[in-house]
Order: C-alpha cells, then structure tokens, then sequence
C-alpha cells in the first residue's frame, strides 16, 4: 500500500481469517509452516515472528518429480527430504513448545473480536496514511449466521460491502441447501460437492457487488448503466 497508493483497497473479512492470525503454523499438505501470529504484550497487542524458519521450503522437491518410482528412489527421497524434514520439523516444534510453556516466547492471544478489531484498524490506519479508501468486502461466513454483522457494526469509519448477504438475498429459496446447490461446486452423476468455495456464478455476483459499490463511492462515476449484466 506505501510503495503503490491505490485509491482503493478491497480487505477480506472471513470468519477463518481470525484462526490464522492466533495460528503459530499455516495450513499444508506435510512438514510445518510456521507463520508470524498476534499476542498481547503488556499494553497492546503486536505481531511476532514465526518461531522458526520453515525447513519445507528448502528440499529438492522438484527432483522426485519425474523420477521412475522404485527402491532407490524411495530410499533417495527418504534421505534427502522425509529424514531431514522430520527432524528439523521434531526438534524446532518440540523446542518452541518448551519456549511457550516457559513463557519465553509469547502464546498467541486469543480473544477474537479483540484481534480482528487491531488486525482491522491497522490495515485501515495504513490506508489512510497513504490516502487510500479500505473497502471491507464480507464474504464466506456462514450465510444464515449474524455473528459477523456484531463486529461489522462497530467499524463504522471504514466502508463495508456485505457480499454474503447479496448472495443470500438472491437465492430462490433461503436455506443453507439452495446456497451450496447453487455457490458451490459440484462434479459427477449423481453431482456430488467437491469444493466449498464459490463457484463462478457466485464469483460473478460478488464481483458486481463490488463494482457497483465503488461506483457509488467515486464521486467522478455516476452513470451504472453501462454494469455488466448477472
């Protein structure tokens, strides 16, 4: 946002969002992934590095790729990646647990509205040094849920475009039944769902949600007729 000052900035609010800010390791497929996480501190809260450097990173993956599977290409793998991840991975996590419980490094804060509110201001607060407008776009709650609208409400100084209850409102029927029928994505015969994030249909209904709010939000825009048709 400093190196580009764009005139707008579209900031994701997702219920999952506030699990990986107190998470000390990402989302992945094997070895740990160490992220950066919130605490408090005596005061306030802050960010703090990633208790170690992630070790996945740093294996020849790409090598086993096209190999032809077979004794020695198990063993090759098992030395150069499986023994050498699962040690790094062993001691550094075992090691940061002990730091925790000896409360040499912080355990990440837990109080949810206190976190997405800090995580939230700061973002707005570097948007509006850089003179940017934060848009906070509120998509992939639980659409029959209000929880998200409680923190919503007190963000009153930042602009707010509620893309789930647009998806909601449009449904022929409002059940959790006819929103993944028709959001989500689904394969087969009988179909059967394969992807809990939005399908292209609702990609298109979010994405005109958006633009028809920052139409409304730039002053130099007053004419919507030329908005593309759902």
């Amino acid at each position: 946002i400093p190196i580009h000052k764009p005139d707008y900035v579209v900031v994701q609010y997702t219920w999952w969002l506030y699990n990986r800010a107190v998470s000390i390791y990402g989302p992945y497929f094997f070895g740990a992934l160490p992220m950066p996480y919130i605490v408090k501190n005596e005061t306030e809260l802050e960010i703090v590095p990633a208790p170690f450097r992630a070790k996945v990173f740093d294996l020849p993956l790409s090598r086993y790729k096209n190999t032809e599977r077979g004794f020695g290409d198990f063993l090759s793998f098992t030395f150069n990646v499986s023994m050498p991840l699962f040690l790094h991975d062993s001691y550094y996590i075992r090691s940061s647990q002990l730091k925790r419980i000896l409360s040499i490094t912080p355990k990440p804060y837990r109080d949810k509205a206190t976190v997405e509110k800090f995580a939230y201001n700061e973002i707005y607060e570097i948007c509006r040094q850089n003179d940017s407008k934060m848009i906070l776009l509120v998509i992939g709650n639980d659409p029959g849920s209000k929880d998200h609208d409680v923190f919503v409400r007190e963000l009153k100084h930042m602009k707010v475009i509620n893309a789930d209850s647009v998806l909601w409102e449009l449904l022929p029927q409002q059940d959790l039944e006819t929103y993944n029928k028709i959001y989500k994505h689904w394969r087969g015969d009988p179909p059967q769902k394969v992807d809990d994030h939005p399908n292209p249909k609702a990609h298109k209904i979010i994405a005109r949600t958006l633009f028809k709010e920052l139409v409304k939000v730039k002053e130099s825009y007053r004419d919507t007729t030329n908005l593309p048709e759902l």
